[in-house]
């Protein structure tokens, strides 16, 4: 596990993280400041909910609603991978990565246990939210090289590189619907079609 990443984490500051898609920002979302600065950082309105990373479908289970059992089912399947769910946030989840229609997106990374950042994800007490490293409508950092230069100038505290290889596309995001169907919200790396062959349905 990195401490100096998750120390730097826990002070306050915005961080460069590694995730199975594109290299991310995150900062500790119980910490209104470090919140600010992050919206602040990337143009983006405060009020733009973030998806979240965690450790497992059992701790995205704390920060949800009761997930329906079909999805329970499917996701124990699926996860981890490249696909962020939207789904209705329980009451334990920061206020700041809940959005206007009281859901929040999170996602089990599809990478291995090995990982620094998986340790600091089955280390920490809160979602991990990330958000890409650019400011809001310009291009996302693809690359580690590239995020890393974007937050040497923008003061945004860098780990030690990640000790696996991401992806470089953005992950999928779907929603759940109260009929148990999903929506796609954004087509990423993960082929949401996958999701068909576990019983669910697409709008």
């Amino acid at each position: 596990m990195d401490i100096e990443f998750l120390n730097a984490l826990k002070s306050g500051l915005v961080c460069l993280h590694p995730t199975d898609s594109l290299p991310g920002l995150t900062c500790d979302p119980g910490n209104l400041e470090a919140h600010k600065k992050l919206c602040e950082m990337k143009n983006r309105p405060d009020q733009k909910s973030m998806i979240s990373l965690v450790h497992s479908l059992e701790e995205a289970q704390k920060w949800w609603k009761p997930l329906p059992d079909l999805w329970e089912k499917t996701l124990g399947q699926v996860w981890p991978a490249s696909l962020s769910v939207i789904w209705f946030a329980s009451d334990d989840c920061p206020l700041s990565l809940v959005s206007e229609t009281g859901q929040v997106a999170l996602r089990v990374p599809g990478i291995s246990s090995g990982t620094w950042l998986r340790a600091i994800l089955a280390n920490i007490s809160f979602p991990l939210p990330t958000t890409s490293v650019n400011v809001g409508g310009r291009p996302a950092a693809e690359t580690w090289a590239e995020a890393e230069t974007w937050c040497r100038e923008h003061g945004v505290y860098v780990p030690k590189r990640p000790d696996f290889q991401p992806s470089g596309s953005s992950s999928t995001i779907i929603e759940i619907c109260e009929d148990l169907s999903f929506t796609v919200r954004r087509s990423g790396c993960f082929p949401a079609e996958r999701l068909l062959a576990y019983g669910v349905t697409c709008k």
